[in-house]
């Protein structure tokens, strides 16, 4: 296996792997839900469960929308070809896009909206898929 595939490959796993992280969360420790009563002491139960509902949806649509990133890039970048650097760069530039939004966004109680452990781990596959990106720059494709 090249390295770039092995990278991709690489984010690809981390990716589904945070993308089920909130759903696991959710049934067991529901650190979302606590981060939403934190920020929101006086809600109602009902209140405080939209509102880990809509957090957890839009973590698990991110993550679905990265894998589906990962499996293009893959295929994608079989060949050593500029459409395969442009798009996993481009890719790559989403993901920091919502990588820096996740860390950085907040709302009237919320410093950040998205949980603070959950937007750091977000980072782990933005820095591998700059891996990734350098190796397909690189070339790295071409080798078998």
């Amino acid at each position: 296996m090249n390295r770039t595939r092995g990278w991709l490959l690489a984010g690809a796993l981390t990716t589904i792997a945070l993308t089920v992280a909130p759903l696991i969360d959710m049934q067991n420790g529901d650190s979302i839900a606590a981060h939403v009563r934190d920020a929101y002491p006086g809600w109602s139960a009902s209140d405080v469960d939209a509102d880990r509902t809509a957090i957890g949806a839009y973590l698990v649509t991110v993550g679905a929308l990265g894998v589906i990133g990962y499996l293009v890039s893959l295929w994608i970048a079989r060949r050593p070809t500029m459409t395969a650097r442009w798009t996993t760069a481009s890719l790559l530039g989403l993901g920091v896009v919502v990588a820096l939004t996740n860390l950085s966004m907040g709302g009237e109680a919320y410093d950040r909206i998205v949980p603070t452990p959950y937007a750091v781990a977000w980072l782990v596959p933005v820095l591998i898929g700059a891996m990734a990106v350098v190796s397909v720059w690189r070339g790295d494709t071409a080798r078998r």
